[in-house]
């Protein structure tokens, strides 16, 4: 036991290091904060009228071009149209992707009397981006896979981090035996900055791999 007590004695003093030094990193970290925080909040306001807003594409299918199947479908299923009502008041509304954008840092940028208008464009996105991956799904279980096609890959083109916009268009590609696409949707997920980037790649990688693996079977 005497033996032991100065190794235990040393490792005491280690832990109580590294705890204080952690400790100070952290008190380090929280003053950068707020230091960036008051900085931000005294800055300017900016002219935000030459960002690079969003413009909703004219290729989306939409309702009375023609396909009256079209039409009877998506008029009888409420969750469509919703989403394509949705969809079609965004137009009028300014869009941005600020969501790899902190707070903090969009008031550093652009001053915090912008901060509100600059959020409810970023609101704006999550809607749309939303509002594809759930027409593109719902167009799917329709039958009406090309036009689905289309508008999730409407969603990847916007940089879209919706795993199901992601998994849709790849299990799409599949069925039609489009490796080429299936390969670009891979490395538009890989150019995500999200949480979901890498469980996205991960399935999709999957998918392709599988894929494969199929087809090697059938040779």
């Amino acid at each position: 036991m005497k033996l032991l007590l100065p190794y235990i004695f040393v490792m005491i003093v280690i832990f109580n290091f590294l705890l204080r030094r952690g400790s100070n990193k952290q008190e380090q970290r929280t003053k950068a904060f707020w230091d960036k925080e008051s900085k931000a909040n005294l800055t300017r306001k900016q002219d935000i009228s030459k960002l690079n807003y969003i413009t909703i594409p004219n290729n989306l299918p939409q309702l009375n071009e023609g396909d009256v199947q079209f039409d009877l479908a998506v008029s009888e299923n409420k969750t469509l149209m919703r989403r394509f009502e949705e969809l079609e008041s965004l137009r009028e509304k300014k869009i941005l992707n600020l969501s790899s954008i902190s707070n903090t840092d969009l008031k550093m940028e652009y001053g915090a009397a912008n901060l509100t208008e600059l959020s409810s464009y970023d609101d704006n996105y999550t809607t749309l981006i939303k509002n594809l991956s759930t027409i593109g799904h719902e167009l799917i279980n329709l039958g009406f896979k090309d036009k689905a096609a289309i508008y999730l890959e409407t969603g990847i083109e916007l940089g879209t981090d919706i795993k199901s916009n992601y998994y849709d268009l790849a299990s799409l590609y599949i069925e039609t035996n489009n490796d080429e696409k299936l390969a670009y949707l891979i490395k538009k997920a890989e150019e995500l900055e999200s949480i979901n980037k890498e469980v996205i790649i991960e399935q999709l990688q999957e998918m392709s791999d599988k894929r494969k693996v199929i087809l090697s079977d059938d040779y």
